[in-house]
């Protein structure tokens, strides 16, 4: 992807989140959504020490980093319902309309230090 770096205010609902960056891409290359429409795209995922600005300080916060440095969500994740038709995403929180016992989540954390941010070890599998 090759992209701007800009700033602007997002809302989610009633949360507004102020001058988050950015980036606004111009060459896109995302074979999944060759055959989608879609209007935009914004990374929820925790930025990887190696894409992190070089010779700077200042490192890029996420969606979900600036949500919770605010007090906006309870907790640092985010979740995705997806069932056949419409589904829809949450910040902070389990959707208490999906998942009535928390206790029943099996939850796996990020390995940070890999090259795909959406990577979790695994001691066995099972088939």
């Amino acid at each position: 992807m090759k992209s701007n770096i800009a700033s602007d205010n997002i809302f989610l609902g009633d949360i507004l989140v102020k001058e988050q960056t950015l980036h606004l891409g111009y060459e896109v290359y995302i074979p999944i959504f060759d055959s989608a429409e879609w209007d935009g795209i914004v990374g929820l995922g925790f930025t990887p020490v190696n894409e992190r600005p070089v010779n700077s300080e200042h490192v890029m916060a996420t969606l979900v980093d600036n949500l919770e440095s605010h007090d906006d969500i309870k907790n640092k994740f985010f979740s995705f319902y997806l069932p056949e038709n419409e589904g829809y995403i949450t910040f902070g929180e389990v959707p208490s309309d999906i998942v009535d016992d928390e206790s029943k989540i099996e939850w796996a954390p990020l390995i940070p230090e890999n090259e795909n941010p959406w990577s979790v070890r695994l001691s066995d599998i099972v088939i």
